[in-house]
């Protein structure tokens, strides 16, 4: 197997060779952010799950919650499925190998968290799982995501979770208003206060009585709050294994 082939957290392991994308910092970081402020949700669903990375982390950090994780890739889904049976919490997560466009959902969720493929107008490389995993938004459009989004998530709990790049979220929160999906907040990554954010960690519920007045251009040109890796300590000490120290309070910057 070749050198990354797994990845080691403190209650879990991450397989990964069958999966195009591998465990990154940015997904962990979303993983972990999603988390805290996650609540206590009974239903999660993880939209293009991969490794099961995301999944893992919420059945963690929610010990009531129910995970289920939608994957379109046969060899990736067989992998997060050993990842899920190989977890403390076998019992409370499970895999469907499909598109989420063809999910048949067994009820609402209160918590829906996807990393979508972003990779859009940049150059592919030579590995084929990985391009699927990053470049392929024609397997999984916004707006496709929007839609499935909206038809499982649960009225008033209910929070839809994305991780974009800012060109990607500006896009992602027009169609989310087509779609009727509000924001909740929108939060920044960026390496370093001084840097421009590279991603974006949106939050969205349903809307259910078409009274979203936002203005277009203020919605995607705001954030609520900014992550950088000063905070990344914070979000990851339940999980990676290099933070055995409780972690110092840090200041958002």
């Amino acid at each position: 197997m070749p050198r990354n082939s797994h990845f080691q957290f403190k209650q879990f392991r991450v397989d990964q060779h069958q999966c195009g994308m591998k465990v990154t910092s940015d997904a962990s970081l979303f993983g972990g952010f999603v988390a805290s402020r996650a609540g206590m949700p009974r239903q999660i669903l993880d939209v293009g799950a991969g490794s099961g990375l995301l999944a893992l982390m919420l059945a963690q950090a929610c010990p009531r919650a129910i995970v289920h994780a939608v994957e379109a890739s046969g060899p990736a889904a067989r992998q997060c499925a050993a990842n899920f049976e190989r977890s403390p919490w076998r019992d409370r997560l499970e895999v469907f190998e499909t598109r989420i466009q063809d999910y048949r959902a067994p009820h609402e969720y209160d918590l829906i968290i996807s990393n979508p493929p972003f990779a859009r107008g940049q150059r592919r490389g030579l590995d084929a799982a990985r391009n699927m995993a990053r470049h392929q938004e024609d397997a999984l459009p916004l707006e496709d995501l929007v839609v499935a989004a909206r038809a499982k998530l649960a009225p008033d709990v209910g929070r839809f979770w994305v991780l974009l790049p800012p060109q990607g979220h500006h896009r992602l929160a027009r169609v989310a208003r087509g779609g009727r999906l509000s924001r909740v907040s929108n939060v920044a990554v960026r390496d370093s206060p001084a840097k421009q954010p590279h991603l974006s960690i949106a939050c969205y519920r349903r809307n259910d009585d078409d009274d979203d007045d936002d203005d277009d251009e203020a919605l995607v040109a705001s954030y609520d709050d900014v992550l950088t890796h000063c905070s990344f300590i914070t979000h990851m000490h339940p999980y990676y294994l290099i933070f055995s120290s409780p972690p110092t309070p840090t200041t958002v910057m």
